[in-house]
């Protein structure tokens, strides 16, 4: 795993080498550090258990053996069958997906105002990302960096505004789920990272799209907001003030009236995507 949630994962004090994309620490696990490098500096390491220059070994290998085994050219064409399988969902999980979100619907709630650049894991901190139910990862919603998230969610301060970049990072699901846990009824950003705002649509929670810098530039923690998700507005109720929104793809108003893309499979199996289309 590139996060400290498996079975193993480093003790305190421990220090990992690995090929993943980040190392800050507690990455791997509490009190931990994890060094980056190449996949080929990290198993070279691993013969010693500690870090070690590849080249060397790299070197022992004939040249012609090794350019042999990286060509593709020489191997037969594979062979291809095409199917369609039909897709089949565990509703079993403890993980809630999707509830029908009314795409004209208005909600109205107080500000948690963020800044630019807001990570997944921010959000839900890795530690907390084996928990399987919505309300155990709104409870650890901004953990480390926002203490007390879900309980001014709970109330009332329901609505986040964030600059550029909100979800960047990793593409955990759980990131959403944990919005959904603490009671976040929309998302108001500059931009979102491009699949962290999938993910807000696969679990069908609102996310508008507001770049007017009068709207960020007017807008504390606490303001009060009325949205309106059918109009792709956004109000700054105390002072009148309105604000539009980018439009939303006709496939995304769509997954949203059907409650996210898991309701969407069960109503429509492997037509899903046509029937979004319509």
């Amino acid at each position: 795993m590139c996060l400290g949630i498996a079975s193993r994962k480093a003790g305190k004090g421990e220090h990992w080498i690995s090929s993943q994309n980040r190392n800050f620490e507690n990455r791997m696990g509490e009190g931990s550090l994890a060094y980056l490098a190449s996949a080929a500096t990290v198993a070279a390491s691993s013969l010693g258990m500690q870090i070690a220059d590849p080249r060397p070994l790299v070197a022992k290998i004939d040249p012609r053996r090794f350019q042999e085994l990286r060509r593709r050219d020489h191997l037969p064409p594979p062979s291809i069958t095409l199917s369609e399988p039909e897709p089949r969902v565990e509703t079993s999980s403890a993980v809630h997906h999707g509830e029908a979100v009314a795409t004209a619907g208005v909600l109205r709630g107080a500000v948690q105002l963020f800044g630019d650049n807001i990570d997944t894991d921010a959000i839900i901190p890795g530690e907390f990302c084996h928990l399987n139910t919505l309300e155990a990862l709104g409870q650890h919603a901004f953990h480390h960096v926002r203490p007390g998230f879900a309980e001014r969610a709970a109330r009332g301060q329901n609505l986040v505004v964030a600059g550029e970049g909100w979800g960047s990072g990793s593409s955990r699901e759980h990131a959403v789920w944990a919005l959904k846990g603490a009671g976040i009824q929309a998302v108001i950003a500059k931009s979102f990272a491009f699949i962290h705002k999938r993910n807000l649509v696969n679990e069908a929670v609102p996310f508008l799209v507001v770049r007017d810098p009068d709207f960020h530039a007017q807008v504390k923690e606490g303001t009060q907001l009325r949205v309106d998700l059918g109009q792709g507005t956004v109000e700054i109720e105390d002072l009148g003030l309105r604000f539009s929104a980018e439009p939303l793809s006709p496939i995304v108003r769509s997954l949203s009236q059907r409650g996210g893309l898991v309701p969407a499979v069960k109503q429509s199996g492997t037509q899903v995507f046509a029937a979004l289309a319509q």
